[in-house]
């Protein structure tokens, strides 16, 4: 295993024993917080930036516009424009 992941597991390992130690922390705020670590932990995520970014808001906006005005799947986006 590379060095630089096994010290980021180790890291992340210090983290989360070091939380679940907190008295002051409810044990069903520990059990959530940990199962939504466990849910992302390790996961590959796609990390745009600003113009990739605003091309897929612009997408996402696009299509929540065509579903709302109840246009179907057969509506596409394009250029900013919606066209049947």
């Amino acid at each position: 295993m590379p060095a630089l992941i096994r010290d980021y597991i180790s890291e992340m390992k210090f983290h989360l024993e070091h939380l679940t130690r907190q008295p002051e922390l409810a044990l069903d705020e520990k059990l959530h917080f940990l199962r939504e670590t466990r849910h992302t932990f390790g996961r590959t995520a796609l990390v745009l930036s600003g113009g990739g970014s605003l091309g897929v808001f612009h997408l996402v906006r696009c299509l929540d516009d065509v579903s709302i005005a109840g246009m179907g799947a057969t509506t596409e986006c394009g250029h900013g424009k919606m066209v049947s």
